[in-house]
């Protein structure tokens, strides 16, 4: 009878409270059908519970795709950000009753609602929302790499709680402001 234990990894000798680091498994025949890509992803997944400040990612292919993930995170929440913005702003600089404005604020509303909503379904509820891409010599300089690390990528945990309230509140806002200019344009009618 096999428990479930026996699929677990055995513990990291790289896990600390500070930091968290996933090895290339050398050694192993990459033509075995993905094992090792498989072994990183449970390591990932489990560095990613332990919630170090920092996890660095040795495997190529996971940390491309882990800073992938994570860079197009950061540009959904960018791109709604600066499109709920550039809705307000408009709101702000025409008249009440320029139908106009309504052609320029539907787009920069619905680019803006596509993208919260794309982050909020696919992005709030993976744990890589907490860690940001950080390759900078001091974050470098407090871990303990191998020169061959250099490729490794660096994710450091920060708090994205402000930005996620910033994302939410400027699309209510924008999406607010489109609606209320709506109904101002139909009274006219």
């Amino acid at each position: 009878m096999a428990s479930s234990d026996s699929q677990e990894l055995p513990p990291s000798p790289d896990i600390s409270p500070e930091w968290v680091i996933i090895h290339e498994m050398f050694g192993e025949k990459k033509e075995a059908g993905g094992g090792s890509h498989e072994a990183h992803e449970l390591e990932f997944d489990r560095a990613l519970e332990f919630t170090p400040k920092i996890i660095v990612i040795e495997p190529h292919s996971l940390a491309d795709a882990t800073a992938r993930w994570i860079k197009i995170g950061n540009g959904l929440t960018r791109v709604g950000i600066g499109c709920g913005v550039a809705s307000v702003a408009t709101f702000a600089l025409t008249k009440s009753n320029s139908a106009q404005s309504l052609y320029v604020m539907f787009p920069l509303v619905g680019v803006n609602l596509l993208c919260c909503t794309l982050y909020n379904v696919s992005w709030s509820s993976d744990p890589c929302i907490h860690y940001q891409v950080d390759n900078s010599k001091e974050i470098r300089d407090q871990l303990p790499l191998a020169d061959n690390m250099e490729d490794a990528v660096i994710l450091v945990r920060c708090v994205d709680t402000n930005r996620r309230v910033l994302h939410t509140t400027v699309t209510l806002v924008a999406l607010s402001l489109v609606v209320y200019r709506v109904i101002q344009w139909f009274k006219q009618l």
